[in-house]
């Protein structure tokens, strides 16, 4: 009778608690036996598909690919990376205006194949990262203007002395943990790049100790990160100011600006070549008339110099201006 009906069987003779406790023990036991079967096999036994959703590694270019935002970045990735890494800049022309600069097809398939992003941020070259940000999730994005180098919102920080050091180090951290193999060589590139810098603090301080308290003018910001640095007063930053947005100031602040000018000149003019303004022509009509110097100024490294040359020659230029005010 038992084996003609034994779940007849069961429920007549074993009361309903006893029937639920044999079956979570049965489907415990269940459990128990799939899991040391499953994990008896040997890992190649488990299929290819469920092995890469377990184990999803970013497999890096060798040698890594790095781009930059402009090639003053760039060159400082190269200096710490040395032979492990292929660098190259997004905005390569020396005339570009990075604040209006319009990314293309090639551009956006470059990013495809990046591993390292240096990017400026301080919303200089917003939709760049916005783009980079939407199209290469997995790697690796460094914001210079997020490493401390002022607490000035002036995005031009790569006039700023100490962003290039920090920067540098930033890279080589990054380079170090990516490529561990390789961390003594970048570690002695960052020093040797310590090094070279060292010449820039030596002219900032030596214009500060001969020139003090001195003044510019500018018809954008692009330098008044160095010149606070060496303690140069920046004259009428409210024209500059709007000028820096791409807008022309209303005539009445030309007309204060320029009685300001009559009655006292400042050191040297600073002009952004690359902007083409009302505020440009009175700053050189000033000049031409009063002879002061002009240091003409772009925002993108020139394509013969590297970026510490680069910034030598600009605190280089400002020394030449300066002196010549005092003959």
């Amino acid at each position: 009778m038992i084996f003609k009906n034994p779940f007849r069987f069961l429920s007549d003779h074993i009361n309903p608690l006893k029937w639920f406790l044999l079956l979570l023990v049965g489907a415990f036991s269940a459990l128990v036996i799939f899991y040391l079967v499953n994990n008896s096999l040997p890992r190649n036994d488990i299929p290819a598909i469920i092995e890469q959703k377990l184990v999803k590694k970013f497999k890096y270019n060798k040698p890594l690919q790095i781009l930059a935002v402009t090639p003053q970045y760039a060159d400082i990735c190269r200096l710490i990376g040395g032979k492990y890494v292929q660098v190259d800049a997004i905005i390569k022309n020396s005339t570009a205006n990075p604040h209006n600069f319009i990314l293309d097809n090639q551009d956006i398939q470059r990013f495809q194949n990046t591993d390292i992003f240096i990017l400026n941020g301080l919303a200089y070259d917003k939709q760049i990262e916005q783009a980079v940000r939407s199209s290469r999730q997995e790697a690796h994005i460094i914001i210079v203007g997020a490493l401390n180098t002022t607490t000035s919102s002036n995005p031009h920080i790569w006039f700023a002395t100490q962003t290039y050091p920090k920067l540098a180090l930033k890279i080589c951290e990054e380079l170090q943990a990516l490529l561990p193999e390789n961390s003594d060589v970048f570690a002695q590139n960052y020093q040797n790049f310590l090094k070279t810098h060292r010449v820039i603090d030596t002219k900032v301080a030596a214009i500060k100790k001969k020139y003090p308290r001195k003044s510019a003018f500018a018809n954008e910001p692009i330098l008044n990160l160095l010149l606070q640095e060496m303690n140069i007063d920046l004259f009428d930053e409210t024209v500059q100011k709007v000028c820096s947005h791409g807008h022309e100031p209303s005539g009445a602040a030309y007309i204060t600006l320029m009685k300001k000018l009559k009655l006292q000149r400042p050191n040297f003019f600073i002009l952004n070549s690359q902007a083409n303004n009302v505020l440009s022509k009175i700053i050189m009509q000033v000049a031409a008339k009063h002879k002061v110097p002009v240091i003409y100024i772009e925002e993108i490294l020139p394509a013969n110099l590297t970026a510490i040359a680069w910034l030598e020659q600009t605190i280089d230029a400002i020394d030449r201006a300066l002196q010549t005010m005092q003959q």
